[in-house]
């Protein structure tokens, strides 16, 4: 909820310690988890640069 992810970017699930979750308001990230991450073909060089922490 407090995260400006980019444009055309949707986290559609993260894994966790094995489980899945659907992400909520409430969410939050962890180093190590892993997500699907649903994104608008013409967006994911941003939306790559957003999660490795890039310009």
């Amino acid at each position: 909820m407090d995260v400006d992810l980019p444009k055309g970017c949707l986290i559609g699930t993260y894994v966790r310690d094995g489980k899945a979750f659907i992400p909520d308001g409430r969410s939050a990230l962890h180093a190590g988890d892993r997500a699907i991450v649903i994104v608008e073909a013409d967006q994911a060089s941003d939306v790559l640069s957003f999660f490795k922490g890039g310009d």
